[in-house]
């Protein structure tokens, strides 16, 4: 990483870190932009520059940008097969989620209280499976996902939003991956409960 993007990084990483303090102490809806610039000590147009709301602030570190979960599962050797590459995928995004623990945990208790910026998160998870599904069919050598893509994909992101949850609101608080191999553990064992086909 070169000076001027090791610098970005930094300034982003304060931007973020004053409007979650913010957040915190005062409320998301009370907070506004120009508070977030002086809590940064950027101008204000810079934080336009690197954020152009208050929800992309906050969903930042969740997102960090569209497609982290298919650019990991895409960053794969071509020789692996799709089953591995997805968990493998799963255990680099979770990685990466341990490393930024208190923030992430932080945003998701501010998402908690706040209507309008969880709404775009789920708008920005279906981005996130359209893009899986997509990677994946790619894999498979597909024009386009089908059913079986479809189902990979969101079987996958499902582990993800079950293992954060888990981070977040069980007191033992274990770590996402745990939890993850957990819930796979169990889909693939005959105790698993899954729903019946349905009659034609």
């Amino acid at each position: 990483m070169g000076l001027r993007e090791l610098k970005a990084l930094r300034t982003r990483e304060s931007i973020v870190d004053a409007a979650l303090s913010l957040y915190e102490k005062q409320g998301y809806d009370e907070t506004t932009m120009e508070e977030i610039a002086a809590a940064a000590e950027v101008g204000t147009s810079t934080l336009y520059r690197y954020f152009p709301t208050k929800d992309q602030i906050l969903l930042d570190g969740l997102l960090e940008g569209d497609g982290r979960l298919a650019a990991y599962f895409e960053a794969r050797p071509a020789t692996e097969d799709v089953a591995t590459a997805l968990g493998e995928a799963l255990n680099a995004y979770f990685i990466d989620a341990e490393s930024q623990e208190q923030r992430i945990l932080l945003m998701r208790a501010v998402l908690d209280r706040t209507n309008a910026p969880r709404a775009r998160l789920w708008d920005a998870w279906a981005r996130e499976r359209v893009l899986l599904e997509n990677a994946i069919a790619r894999r498979l050598g597909l024009t386009a996902p089908d059913l079986r893509t479809r189902v990979a994909a969101q079987s996958a992101l499902m582990v993800v939003e079950m293992s954060l949850d888990a981070w977040r609101d069980d007191p033992s608080r274990p770590l996402p991956d745990v939890t993850a191999r957990n819930v796979l553990t169990l889909l693939q064992s005959p105790d698993a409960i899954l729903p019946l086909p349905t009659r034609s």
